[in-house]
């Protein structure tokens, strides 16, 4: 993930889930470890996604 100093593009967040995702249904569960590190990474950008949006919309009241 990036740094908090330099968030991650919106649509390259969207895209890096999608690619997330794609490992996850691939890999199953005989990847269990990368598959959990990935499901935690997913997780993460959407946290900072919603936390973006939630942002945008107070700003626009």
């Amino acid at each position: 993930m990036t740094s908090d100093t330099q968030p991650i593009p919106f649509l390259d967040a969207l895209r890096r889930i999608e690619e997330l995702t794609r490992r996850i249904r691939q890999g199953g569960l005989a990847h269990f470890d990368s598959l959990e590190a990935d499901m935690a990474e997913v997780r993460e950008i959407r946290s900072v996604l919603a936390q973006r949006i939630a942002g945008i919309r107070r700003a626009r009241g």
